[in-house]
């Protein structure tokens, strides 16, 4: 049987193991943010096996990890990995993330994301549609909880992710303005857009 494998890609100088990696990094430069690709490998679980998150967003003190679509069924040692990385992380945890269904209290520092850059025309106030029917499908997950999203602090000055795009959770400092699920921020949107229109030659910078 043939092996298909993604295609390296170069952009912001470092060179992705896939095209997806390189199309989130995209989205995290529009938006403003910092971040770091395979920054640093880890060992987790009691056998200690390793785990090289994809990307290090340090002013937000959060991983994200990239994965296709229904990555239980692709991918499914990648993502018990990847689950064991994250619980060991939210234990010692802090930001104000909380993952308020499956483990209240507890929060978030690192998030799943499976599937394409989300397409902007199909984005709701609280998240991109259509909505995952399990986690690990599609869209963000954290700690086994689906349905988290990108979106803007109440001032709509900083981004980050919450359950249900929870804009008002951000914990950011500010106090002003009033707003509830903000996934669908037009900056947000336009970051999506940019990642997903951004065309790259393999090996190249573009």
């Amino acid at each position: 049987m043939t092996a298909v494998t993604a295609i390296e890609t170069r952009y912001g100088g470092c060179r992705f193991r896939s095209r997806l990696e390189a199309r989130w990094a995209v989205f995290f430069t529009r938006l403003g943010l910092d971040w770091e690709y395979e920054e640093q490998g880890y060992q987790v679980g009691r056998n200690k096996q390793r785990y090289l998150p994809d990307f290090l967003l340090p002013d937000l003190g959060l991983y994200i990890e990239i994965k296709p679509l229904n990555a239980f069924l692709v991918d499914p040692e990648g993502v018990r990995r990847w689950e064991a990385f994250a619980e060991a992380v939210a234990e010692n945890g802090g930001h104000e993330r909380s993952v308020p269904v499956k483990h209240p209290g507890v929060r978030a520092e690192v998030a799943m994301v499976c599937g394409p850059i989300p397409d902007p025309d199909k984005v709701m106030p609280w998240g991109p549609t259509p909505r995952p029917s399990w986690a690990y499908e599609r869209g963000m997950s954290v700690l086994g909880e689906g349905e988290w999203a990108w979106c803007a602090c109440r001032s709509g000055r900083h981004f980050d992710i919450q359950h249900l795009g929870r804009g008002n959770r951000v914990a950011c400092g500010c106090t002003e303005g009033d707003v509830g699920h903000t996934a669908d921020d037009s900056r947000i949107l336009n970051a999506y857009g940019a990642a997903r229109s951004s065309r790259f030659e393999e090996g190249s910078n573009g």
